[in-house]
């Protein structure tokens, strides 16, 4: 049996000792260390899963913005619209003003340039000569109601088939449509536009535009 030694350990044990004490700092290294890895792998979850929230959020919020921002321009949208359909109406109305104010002075002034023109009156090809007041007022009173009227057999040539049957078809052409130029110059002067004639059922009428 060994003798005690004067620290009170025994002689012979001391190497002993200092193993167990390796040993049982190594477990507490390990234990540190698995606490560790166990505490990251926490944190690490815990961060992912932040992330993932962090996400999932900027999404939503990135949605609600889109959804805003197509509400914000469907609204704009509907606003221009909205304008466009007051400013049309606002231009309809004073067109409507302006072209009643037009017809207006035009019928009190219609005696403005008038002329002698000739009126084919019957079938036998006879014309009457007629002056264009009476005339340009006919047509201003349809014009105020939308409507056009017929200029055709009208000529500024006078001739009379009764009488003389070897008139050229071209002289009778050709005097209707110096009448339908020099109307259409009356009513220019007078609306401040020139109106637009037209064949209409093989008739020529003249229309306010």
């Amino acid at each position: 049996m060994a003798a005690p030694s004067k620290t009170g350990v025994p002689k012979g044990g001391g190497r002993d000792t200092t193993t167990q004490v390796a040993i049982a700092a190594e477990e507490l290294i390990k234990a540190a260390c698995t606490h560790v890895d166990s505490t990251s792998l926490t944190l690490g979850k815990e961060t992912v899963e932040g992330l993932k929230e962090v996400s999932a959020g900027l999404a939503a919020l990135k949605l609600s913005n889109d959804t805003k921002l197509n509400t914000l321009n469907q609204s704009i949208s509907n606003l221009k619209e909205e304008v466009v359909k007051h400013n049309s109406a606002v231009i309809n109305a004073i067109s409507i003003q302006s072209k009643d104010q037009k017809l207006q002075w035009a019928i009190s002034n219609v005696g403005i340039n008038a002329f002698e023109y000739f009126d084919k009156k019957d079938s036998s090809g006879g014309y009457s000569s007629k002056k264009s007041t009476k005339l340009a007022q006919e047509v201003l009173l349809a014009f105020r109601k939308g409507d056009s009227w017929y200029i055709d057999n009208l000529s500024m040539t006078w001739y009379t088939d009764r009488y003389d049957h070897s008139v050229d078809a071209k002289v009778i052409e050709d005097g209707e449509k110096q009448f339908r130029e020099k109307f259409s110059n009356q009513i220019h002067e007078l609306i401040g536009q020139k109106p637009r004639v037209a064949l209409t059922d093989n008739r020529y009428a003249i229309f306010y535009s």
